[in-house]
């Protein structure tokens, strides 16, 4: 890094650990290392480090905190948009081995932190209940359901 900027004609001046201005261009200019904010327990910043690749959940459960539940759902989509844009595109930039790692992990937080009734939302029946046995469901109705459910039953077999 310090190459290329010397090579525009600037220099970057290390305010604080992490923390730089750049000089010699037209505007101001702060550099920030990722790497060096994780670790100091930034953790938009370290969602977007090297760090987040070795401590993914530690950072993923402070964002979910802190209230950065929309911040995780971008990153979530854009490391599904490598996915859909090719392997090629992914390979330019490094760690992208870990994707598919980083990717579950945002998946089940972010999944985990939505209300079930958002997550089935939309959702026809059958699919809302696949996987329940008649038994789980018996279980999970009020009486008046159960009653309820009878009733419908009884309706369909008269037809």
């Amino acid at each position: 890094m310090r190459e290329e900027l010397q090579l525009l004609g600037c220099e970057a001046t290390e305010q604080e650990s992490g923390i730089f201005r750049v000089a010699g261009l037209p505007f101001t200019t702060w550099l920030v290392e990722t790497d060096i904010m994780a670790e100091r327990d930034q953790p938009v910043l370290a969602l977007v480090s090297r760090v987040f690749l070795n401590d993914g959940g530690r950072i993923i459960e402070e964002l979910k905190r802190s209230g950065h539940l929309a911040l995780l759902n971008y990153m979530l989509q854009q490391i599904q948009q490598f996915r859909t844009i090719g392997e090629g595109f992914a390979m330019q930039h490094g760690f992208s081995e870990n994707l598919a790692e980083v990717e579950e992990e945002l998946l089940t937080k972010v999944l985990a932190a939505v209300p079930p009734e958002r997550l089935l939302r939309g959702l026809p029946p059958e699919e809302r209940l696949r996987g329940l046995t008649p038994e789980e469901l018996a279980s999970a109705l009020s009486d008046e359901d159960a009653a309820r459910l009878r009733e419908l039953i009884d309706q369909k077999r008269r037809r």
